[in-house]
């Protein structure tokens, strides 16, 4: 027994040493300065599985290595106000504007998604709030408070459709 309160007690005593340190936090502001352009308001910032952080605001797509940052700028594509940046199971680099319309990023470039077709055809009394990617390539998209499609380049699935409504 004594055993056991002389562990508990240079345990206690070694957590609260622990939780008295002084950790120094810093914040780092990037500006064009450094190469990071905002023209509008951030609508997300995720990293990928290389270590890059994407940074999605209306206008255009900011990639940032941890060294520099790289502009991608829209060009042609017609978007209306990009939204949020998704990384495949496959690696592919996504970012989804706010009508649901997909865009691939590949290199410096951001091309129109080839299930921009079906996604047009999808009438929802909101826009998409997310957007996963499956192992086969198939897109889950929700939408509103119970909306959910899954979309494959072929058909779309409404797997919520006929259930009863709270």
């Amino acid at each position: 027994m004594l055993c056991r309160i002389s562990t508990l007690l240079i345990f206690a005593s070694i957590s609260i040493s622990g939780f008295c340190q002084n950790f120094s936090t810093s914040i780092i502001k990037f500006d064009e300065n450094d190469g990071f352009k905002a023209e509008n308001y951030i609508g997300d910032i995720k990293s990928d599985s290389e270590g890059n952080i994407w940074i999605i605001d209306f206008n255009q797509v900011n990639r940032y290595d941890g060294i520099q940052f790289k502009t991608i700028e829209p060009g042609k594509v017609n978007h209306n106000a990009l939204l949020r940046f998704i990384e495949g199971g496959n690696g592919r680099k996504l970012v989804f504007d706010y009508t649901g319309m997909l865009y691939y990023l590949e290199g410096d470039t951001l091309i129109p998604s080839e299930y921009n077709q079906q996604l047009s055809t999808v009438k929802t009394s909101s826009n998409f709030t997310d957007i996963k990617i499956d192992k086969e390539g198939r897109l889950h998209i929700s939408y509103d408070k119970s909306g959910y499609l899954i979309v494959d380049r072929e058909s779309i699935i409404k797997p919520l459709e006929g259930l009863p409504k709270k």
